[in-house]
């Protein structure tokens, strides 16, 4: 029973980071982006998103704030707290992301098969707030768990 619930917690945190990181592309935070995404073992405020088990080696506050513009209109900021206690660290996540008026809104005839504009730009808004739990068990075994609020927003103005 419990090796079921375990799995089945695995698998689904498996297929809810992925589903993120498909949408990022190319990484979040500054280190990340710079090593091309390796970074899978580094221990700092930025684990909290790529390996949650590892904030737990963090050994002081850390705080780290990136805003950046990846494209013309992409907008991103993100920005994370490490927080070291006696018997865990906790880590608090933000990252938002927002292509302004940048859509550009068309429409389709099929009876004259002409594609003409509308006028009206889109924008598209996400954001993740994110909570960690981190904790070194023995010398070898850390555990790390998230819990994710993530929302993405189409909009038509």
């Amino acid at each position: 029973m419990i090796k079921n619930i375990l799995f089945t917690m695995l698998m689904f945190s498996i297929t809810c980071a992925s589903q993120f990181e498909a949408f990022l592309g190319n990484g979040i935070g500054i280190n990340s982006i710079a090593m091309g995404q390796a970074y899978f073992n580094i221990s700092d405020v930025e684990s909290s998103f790529y390996n949650p088990a590892l904030l737990s080696r963090v050994d002081k506050l850390q705080f780290k704030i990136v805003s950046n513009k990846k494209l013309e209109g992409l907008d991103e900021l993100y920005a994370s707290i490490a927080i070291p206690l006696p018997l865990a660290t906790i880590g608090i996540t933000y990252f938002n992301s927002q292509l302004k008026n940048s859509i550009a809104g068309t429409s389709y005839d099929s009876n004259t098969d002409t594609i003409t504009a509308t006028g009206l730009s889109h924008s598209y808004f996400t954001s993740l707030l994110m909570f960690t739990l981190s904790r070194e068990c023995l010398d070898r075994i850390l555990i790390g768990v998230n819990i994710k609020n993530y929302n993405k927003n189409l909009v038509t103005g």
